[in-house]
């Protein structure tokens, strides 16, 4: 185990997944790494990799009261952090119309809410300090659409505008803040997603039984790694690199991204003329 760098790590979501592969990551590095887990098994197994650099904490981020008070008892501890990686959150499948209120809202608590309040649970001590890095994990679901992703789908592009809307306000103070946007990586994410329909409406049974092929299909043949995710991620974080406001991951994410893009700036280009002809003056 390398010695530690003096660098203090938030991880949240370190159960599993990337937010586990960037938590022993960061531990390799010789960094000191506090990170959130849901079950209590998980956070043993993560302080018995290297006691007294791997520390963690049971958070629900959906719980704002209980975020500010572990990232509280963090600074308190550790005296600072330094880099902040938001991994928590999650993902279940749906349609649109057969997605109830409370699951949308469930989505939008835990994926944009819950990270905004970790966010802003170290932001000012890494204003006072005029220094800091935050990576939070978004999705390639936060820039592009599909079928059967509608609650997850809007939580991520709400999280991909208020994390680059943070950059911009927090640049001034030496804190870095960048969106990473993963395409398909080989977690239990798109697994879990896999529920059953919550509330079928007859009209989308063929369409919901071929979204629900696909995903099964694709599940377990993701093109990403978790553990090159997380060296990727690390480097965003090293001093003295220029942090960029946002970064996919994955040569799907790109090349999905890029191809909504030019299918977005096509109707801009038909439609200026419509665009245009609003302008009052």
């Amino acid at each position: 185990m390398s010695e530690a760098t003096g660098r203090v790590v938030l991880v949240t979501g370190a159960g599993r997944g990337i937010g586990r592969a960037v938590a022993m990551a960061a531990l390799r590095r010789g960094d000191t790494v506090h990170a959130t887990f849901r079950k209590a098994a998980d956070r043993e197994d993560f302080e018995a990799v290297a006691p007294g650099r791997a520390h963690g904490w049971i958070l629900d981020i959906a719980e704002e009261a209980a975020v500010a008070r572990v990232v509280g008892e963090i600074e308190s501890a550790a005296g600072r952090i330094d880099v902040l990686v938001g991994c928590a959150g999650f993902c279940r499948a749906g349609l649109f119309e057969e997605t109830s209120p409370t699951e949308l809202r469930a989505h939008l608590e835990v994926n944009l809410l819950g990270s905004a309040s970790v966010i802003r649970g170290v932001l000012p001590g890494m204003r006072a300090r005029r220094a800091g890095s935050i990576v939070q994990i978004t999705s390639m679901s936060g820039m592009i659409t599909m079928q059967g992703l509608a609650a997850y789908q809007a939580s991520k592009f709400g999280l991909e505008g208020l994390v680059e809307s943070v950059a911009r306000e927090v640049r001034p103070f030496g804190v870095r803040v960048t969106a990473v946007a993963p395409g398909g990586f080989r977690t239990d994410m798109l697994g879990s997603a896999l529920v059953g329909r919550q509330q079928p409406i007859d009209d989308y049974d063929d369409m919901a039984a071929a979204v629900h092929s696909a995903r099964a299909d694709y599940d377990g043949a993701q093109l990403g790694d978790p553990e090159l995710a997380a060296a990727a991620v690390l480097r965003l974080v090293e001093p003295g690199t220029r942090a960029p406001m946002h970064v996919l991951l994955g040569s799907d994410a790109m090349d999905l991204v890029r191809t909504s893009r030019a299918h977005q700036t096509r109707d801009f280009a038909e439609w200026e003329w419509l665009t245009r002809s609003t302008d009052g003056v």
